[in-house]
């Protein structure tokens, strides 16, 4: 049988904390035959007085908690493990890895000590980049195991100096960069603007500035969408649904609202510009989902008519793939190919899920509020992945949004905290490990994301734009 235990490395000196001092006493109550040695312990600090620990007895009595030193013991979790899980918590034992070699800061640390093949043993490792084995230990157990998430700084790329807009100014409807130029748009309650991200600069859509009406104060909640080559700009205002060659300040085509606002029905709209020349217009509001002709305005087929409330409607970067989130009881994820008019896909996922499209639409990525997880649809072959959700101290397990970057290297999450601030999470794509978070915007404002062709990453918060240089960040292998 494998004895472990997993605390704070002994760098600290003579001056450990009572529950690691506790550990120095474990190989020599084992070397005595106690059966009272835990067969598993997990510690790790968080902060400079706080241990998460666990334990497991030889017979697979459960405990675990936060022991803030000098002060309490704060939460719990207590269970029994039955044979099954008891063997399986040996054969991962049995497979630890070897140890860094390199010294780690306290907040940093794991320390794997035990028994494997009826030898005392003493294992160091990174909380940076925690073994799959190790994570398996927690699995088993319920313990709680947290990654060590190094913070880092945007920069800021554009201050937008305009307002346009008559209120709602920290409401974010949309942000969208065009896919092959670096140009985007925003759409909300600071109105609509085109950012001009090569020259830094922002200016209104002069189109609404013209026709005050289409930009009505009620329009916190209306969509934009650009073109790949950044020309054409389309927007759903309560009054009118048009698009407009914005550099020569000219409407292309305009028709009505997508929306009768005086059916006082479900206001909800979107709109997305897709397909493998960015020839289409998919729109979605009462009901219903629909594709356009993006030249022209022209009306070509119905998608969808059988859902009450559109929450997500987007394509995929290279325009081939659409999906749509419906929100019922339980969300339901549509995806259409954006040459044909019958959904090649459907899934249901939660009631609260957030949605992610690979570059090349192979993949979706599915948020679940309250699982721990990601799950990667790949809705072609109808099979779907589970990948650890790795977050960071004080944040929620979900995620409103998700992006991966243009070469698939990176994954972002945008979630929520338990502190003032939400939190972007950067993830190496090919392995699922957390390289950094980003604190970000705050519950009293909302913050929109996107790519540039180049890799960075984008946030719009207010009135400004700043951004992630996520292809610096180190790979963890």
């Amino acid at each position: 049988m494998a004895i472990l235990f997993l605390a704070a490395a002994q760098c600290f000196g003579g001056n450990l904390p009572d529950e690691i001092k506790e550990s120095d006493r474990f190989g020599a109550a084992f070397g005595t035959g106690n059966t009272n040695t835990p067969l598993l312990a997990l510690d790790w600090f968080r902060g400079a007085q706080s241990i998460e620990y666990c334990r497991v007895s030889q017979f697979g009595k459960v405990s675990s908690a936060r022991n803030v030193i000098n002060w309490a013991i704060q939460g719990g979790h207590w269970g029994q493990l039955d044979q099954t899980n008891l063997e399986s918590l040996t054969n991962a034992i049995n497979s630890l890895p070897p140890p860094v070699s390199q010294d780690l800061p306290k907040e940093r640390l794991l320390v794997a000590r035990g028994i494997r093949k009826n030898q005392w043993f003493e294992l160091t490792y990174d909380r940076e980049n925690v073994p799959k084995e190790v994570e398996k230990l927690c699995e088993i157990t319920g313990a709680y195991l947290e990654w060590f998430i190094p913070k880092i700084e945007g920069h800021t790329l554009v201050k937008n100096s305009y307002d346009s807009g008559s209120g709602g100014q920290s409401t974010i409807e949309s942000f969208h960069i065009a896919t092959a130029a670096p140009v985007a748009v925003s759409s909300g309650g600071n109105g609509v603007h085109v950012w001009d991200l090569a020259h830094k600069t922002a200016q209104p859509l002069s189109i609404l500035v013209k026709n005050p009406k289409a930009n009505f104060i009620s329009g916190l909640w209306n969509p934009a969408a650009i073109s790949p080559d950044g020309k054409i700009i389309v927007y759903a205002s309560e009054y009118a649904t048009f698009a407009v060659d914005w550099k020569a300040d000219k409407i292309l085509w305009q028709t009505g609202p997508l929306v009768d606002i005086k059916s006082g029905g479900n206001l909800k709209k979107k709109v997305a510009i897709g397909g493998d020349k960015g020839q289409f217009l998919f729109v979605a509001a009462a009901h219903k989902v629909e594709k356009w002709d993006l030249a022209t305005g022209k009306y070509l087929a119905t998608l969808d008519t059988n859902h009450a409330t559109i929450r997500f409607l987007e394509t995929s970067r290279d325009g081939r793939i659409l999906v749509a989130g419906f929100n019922e009881s339980l969300m339901e994820v549509s995806v259409w190919k954006s040459d044909e008019d019958a959904p090649s896909a459907r899934v249901e996922a939660g009631g609260d899920t957030g949605i992610g499209i690979s570059p090349d639409g192979k993949r979706i990525a599915l948020s679940i509020f309250g699982q721990k997880k990601l799950l990667l649809w790949n809705w072609q072959k109808g099979t779907t992945n589970e990948i650890p959700l790795r977050t960071p101290y004080g944040s929620f397990p979900h995620a409103y949004a998700m992006f991966w970057s243009p070469d698939r290297t990176r994954f972002t999450a945008y979630m929520d905290s338990a502190s003032s601030a939400h939190i972007v999470v950067c993830y190496d794509a090919l392995n699922w490990k957390p390289l950094a978070q980003w604190q970000y915007g705050d519950p009293m404002s909302t913050a929109k994301f996107d790519f540039t062709s180049d890799g960075r990453f984008i946030g719009m918060r207010g009135r400004e734009l700043s951004y992630l240089d996520v292809k610096s960040l180190s790979e963890l292998k």
